[in-house]
């Protein structure tokens, strides 16, 4: 991820983090308008951009990552550690994510924010070949998503 990127990125996340260490681990809100999502120093976020129209693919893509989040990693859901917010990026206040996370169609980002090294993201690029495969495409996002949670980096992906 370039510096800019980064900067970009933890510009969004400053204010966030700030409340977030304040008002405690895990709190959470959903995104509307561009707000951000309330994170603390542990929080790992799994974004699923879209655009408002979407093919079946697109929505099998999000049911099979929330359907994988909810029930592998549902305790960290639970205690805040991870959230899950599908962000529709034709809203007005949600195009900068765009070029946040330099996206060309509907991805699914994980995105870890830590206190000395801002925002480090990776787009999980095998869903999309592994969305006829529900097993495998499942496996996929719950051993990226849990390797973020464990060790900072997911297991699978390269960025």
């Amino acid at each position: 991820m370039t510096v800019q990127l980064k900067a970009a990125v933890l510009a969004l996340f400053i204010p966030v983090l700030t409340a977030g260490t304040m008002a405690g681990a895990g709190v959470s809100e959903e995104p509307a308008g561009g707000e951000p999502v309330v994170t603390t120093d542990s929080t790992v976020v799994v974004y699923y951009f879209h655009r408002t129209a979407r093919c079946k693919t697109c929505l099998t893509i999000e049911a099979l990552a929330k359907e994988a989040l909810d029930t592998y990693l549902a305790n960290a859901l639970a205690a805040g550690r991870l959230i899950w917010p599908p962000i529709n990026i034709e809203e007005p206040g949600n195009e900068h994510f765009e070029d946040d996370f330099q996206l060309e169609f509907s991805s699914l980002i994980v995105a870890a924010h830590g206190p000395e090294d801002g925002v480090s993201w990776w787009n999980l690029e095998r869903v999309w070949d592994l969305v006829g495969e529900r097993e495998e495409f499942i496996e996929y996002v719950r051993l990226n998503v849990a390797g973020v949670l464990e060790n900072g980096a997911p297991r699978e992906v390269e960025d």
